[in-house]
């Protein structure tokens, strides 16, 4: 039997294969589709497929799609909350965070040539939340505060109130920032580590590197890269008082 997974095709019966969708090192194949059964060396997980879409099709802006970012603080002429410059990591410049109220509650993420790519705001309730919308205003999902092990958590949520993954810390006052899957996956981490990252390319040292460890479907891709790059502004700020 052939499968076809975006435009290739997948002969024989039943086994481990290479994860057609980018996102793990193996995913299973029945013998006529793709399950939702993946491993990574030793380790086993449950990843929904997205059938027909094959290696790097996921698309969308470079924001949501580079593996790694630089988010640099202090751009000339912005306001001074929540407004960071955001590249590649070969300095190429992707776009932009800037606040988009006086009151720094709301956010704008925008490419490269000024276009929304998202928007992050205060929610309303009585735990502290942070809702993110894309360009049109649609409803991506939101980060809502927890206190877990006495720690402070930021679980992330799916526009129907599924809890998708969580935002952690071990003091928001560092940097050693982890945003995981619901199974406690590492999909990312934020931290300021320079490996591998020639930091001549970069103007201003003030800044933070986002590593995307493991690539997921939307709504999940996208709440990862939106909390990662409005850590400074919308996580940290409570630790600055």
């Amino acid at each position: 039997m052939t499968e076809q997974v975006g435009g290739s095709s997948v002969s024989g019966g039943a086994g481990w294969r290479p994860d057609p969708f980018g996102r793990h090192e193996a995913r299973f194949f029945d013998g006529s589709v793709w399950t939702p059964y993946v491993k990574d060396g030793d380790e086993h997980a449950l990843d929904e497929p997205i059938e027909g879409v094959a290696p790097g099709a996921l698309g969308g802006p470079p924001i949501l799609t580079e593996r790694v970012l630089v988010v640099e603080h202090g751009v000339e002429g912005a306001p001074p909350l929540g407004t960071c410059a955001i590249f590649a990591s070969d300095g190429r410049r992707l776009g932009t965070v800037r606040g988009a109220s006086a009151s720094g509650q709301r956010l704008e993420v925008v490419d490269a040539d000024g276009t929304r790519v998202l928007s992050l705001a205060e929610g309303s309730g009585r735990k502290r939340s942070v809702v993110v919308t894309g360009p049109l205003g649609s409803d991506v999902g939101r980060f809502v505060q927890h206190n877990r092990m006495g720690m402070t958590t930021y679980v992330m949520e799916s526009s129907g109130g599924a809890e998708l993954g969580a935002v952690r810390a071990r003091t928001w006052a560092g940097w050693d920032i982890r945003i995981e899957d619901e199974s406690a996956r590492t999909l990312a981490r934020v931290a300021k580590t320079w490996e591998g990252l020639d930091r001549s390319e970069f103007a201003v040292p003030e800044a933070y590197v986002v590593r995307v460890e493991h690539e997921t479907p939307d709504p999940l891709r996208t709440l990862t890269i939106a909390a990662a790059l409005s850590i400074e502004a919308m996580f940290r700020r409570d630790a600055r008082g």
